[in-house]
């Protein structure tokens, strides 16, 4: 689970199946409670196991991010790079400050490695991502 700046999780986890056969188990345990806890597990597919097509981009995650750091700069950082960078993505918390991570949305899987290799360590705001 990706942490919050407090410390504690995120309320989300990004998930990989060994197979598309437990992905679909994974999926028919939707909307039951997890054990010892009060919430239902929620899963929002995206691959062709819930029958949905693939979406057409990829992601890199950014981390490092100084406070300040917004989409638009992160976006405007990394486009800078590559015209394969389709957006950006900079969750914050419930105080509207950023956790200091993000995403970049890219358009080609086989050129995120490239882009990843050239921007590690930029520094963007002051701080090395």
């Amino acid at each position: 689970l990706p942490r919050s700046s407090t410390g504690g999780n995120c309320g989300y986890a990004i998930l990989g199946f060994a197979s598309p056969e437990s992905a679909e188990r994974a999926m028919r345990q939707n909307g039951q409670r997890l054990p010892n806890r009060k919430v239902a597990l929620r899963l929002a597919p995206c691959s062709t196991v819930s029958g949905r097509k693939p979406l057409a981009s990829y992601q890199l995650c950014v981390g490092n991010l100084g406070a300040q750091v917004s989409d638009a700069d992160l976006y405007s950082a990394f486009r800078s790079f590559s015209d394969i960078v389709l957006g950006a993505r900079v969750p914050v918390d419930h105080s509207g400050r950023n956790r200091g991570f993000g995403f970049i949305r890219l358009s080609d899987d086989d050129a995120a490695g490239s882009l990843a290799v050239k921007a590690h360590g930029f520094q963007l705001s002051g701080r090395a991502v």
